[in-house]
């Protein structure tokens, strides 16, 4: 414990846990913000892949969302002094809600419904993907009762917080959004997500 004039002094550990999920699987990682974090800990990693329902292909969100929570559990239990959590999720796809209630399935963007509008043989991705899934969607009618349309960093915040608020900075393709506490964690959340609408 440094001593400085005489006096002892305790100096927390400032830790943040970032949960970072992409479209092949996931992981929870510690770090100290000082030393930046590729100096980071992984704590806790998890597989994710496109399911087939119905000869399409799916996220099974229900699925991923478990696996984050268990992550962030076991994390904390390691480590209950961390002073922020960070959540990233790949974009591209979202998930239509209802209220509270998700509209399942939640398709992947690449998934052939989209060769209704979009020549599939040269691939579709990025946020052409997200509006050409938007676009066929709401040709099927399944945007009718749709009240939030929350891309995946935005849907797993909310499994979380229960915040749907967004409160995007002006920046170039990146956006922040502070969406309170962690159901349960009573940690602080901080998400950075990608905006469809950005060049």
């Amino acid at each position: 414990m440094p001593v400085f004039g005489g006096q002892q002094k305790l100096y927390m550990i400032d830790r943040v846990l970032k949960v970072d999920v992409n479209e092949n699987g996931g992981q929870i990682t510690i770090f100290e913000p000082e030393k930046g974090e590729e100096s980071g800990e992984k704590l806790f990693s998890f597989e994710n892949r496109e399911e087939v329902f119905c000869g399409h292909k799916i996220w099974d969100i229900e699925a991923v969302f478990a696996k984050i929570r268990e992550g962030l559990e076991k994390a904390l239990e390691r480590y209950p002094d961390v002073s922020e959590i960070r959540l990233c999720a790949w974009k591209y796809d979202y998930v239509l809600m209802c209220g509270d209630t998700e509209l399942l399935p939640c398709y992947s963007h690449r998934d052939e419904r989209v060769a209704e509008l979009y020549d599939f043989d040269h691939g579709v991705s990025g946020h052409e993907g997200t509006v050409v899934q938007l676009m066929v969607d709401l040709r099927h009618g399944r945007l009718q009762t749709v009240t939030d349309i929350l891309m995946m960093p935005e849907y797993f915040a909310y499994k979380l917080t229960g915040d749907k608020g967004k409160n995007f900075e002006k920046k170039p393709m990146r956006g922040r959004l502070k969406a309170g506490v962690i159901k349960g964690f009573d940690k602080p959340l901080d998400v950075v997500i990608d905006k469809i609408w950005s060049n």
